[in-house]
């Protein structure tokens, strides 16, 4: 009985929550425009690291998802560079890459 009733309040609970976003409320609108590859698509980028094990682990799911993406979305990935020699992390990229 406890294990539904559980069940019961962690759906409830969720569903509280659910709801549009709305400006100003739950996200910003950018001030600047930023330039895409493609002004006639939506572009969705990935920032990642070679080095990072939560970009390695989500790449497989990742890809699956690029997969089933409709015609007016495009995907890009891009590599992070390091902050104070402004290159990428090369070592990492041929230790991880896959």
């Amino acid at each position: 009985m406890k294990k539904i009733l559980i069940l019961f309040l962690m759906l409830f609970a969720s569903l509280s929550f659910a709801g549009e976003p709305e400006v100003g409320v739950n996200f910003d609108k950018t001030v600047q425009v930023v330039p895409t590859d493609n002004k006639d698509k939506i572009e969705v980028t990935e920032l990642f690291w070679y080095g990072c094990i939560h970009c390695y682990q989500m790449d497989p799911i990742l890809s699956d998802w690029v997969k089933k993406l409709p015609k007016d979305v495009y995907f890009k990935r891009m590599l992070l560079f390091h902050v104070q020699t402004g290159r990428p992390w090369h070592a990492h990229s041929m230790r991880w890459k896959h």
